[in-house]
């Protein structure tokens, strides 16, 4: 159970890029860069996509690959620089841990907790990662490296 956040956490990341892009495919509206540049061919023609997805994986037929490429790409764009998704999911869990332990317990000079056991009377310690330490800030990744690269490789 201790282990289960983490892969969770990224399976919902990965949930969420899914009906980002079937949103944007089925809307087919691609307003995060010049969508015409890179599907120019597909202009005025029917949209729909044989979309075939698990987790991080896409494909597609070969006709509509620029098409799925260009969905991918919106998708991670809004998902990954125009939300503060992480901080958000910090915010909610340091809330949650607050709450079950109790504010009083929370040091918020130290960013830690510290929880008293009745049965030991011993004080636990539990420390609160800095978030701005795995943050990758805009000036350091640009999205404009997504919307230019021919492929999305994630390893």
């Amino acid at each position: 159970m201790q282990y289960s956040l983490m892969p969770n956490f990224i399976h919902s990341l990965d949930g969420c890029a899914i009906a980002l892009l079937y949103k944007f495919l089925l809307e087919a509206n691609f307003s995060m860069y010049d969508y015409e540049q890179y599907c120019s061919h597909f202009s005025g023609r029917n949209h729909s996509v044989n979309l075939f997805t698990i987790h991080d994986c896409f494909g597609t037929t070969a006709d509509k690959a620029e098409l799925l490429l260009a969905g991918i790409r919106q998708a991670y764009i809004e998902l990954y620089f125009n939300s503060n998704y992480l901080e958000t999911f910090h915010a909610t869990i340091l809330s949650t841990l607050k709450n079950y332990f109790k504010e009083k317990n929370y040091d918020a000079v130290n960013n830690r907790f510290e929880i008293s056991t009745s049965q030991q009377g011993e004080t636990l310690v539990y420390e609160v990662p800095d978030i701005q330490k795995v943050l990758v800030h805009s000036k350091h990744f640009s999205s404009k490296i997504l919307i230019d690269s021919n492929y999305i490789l994630i390893i």
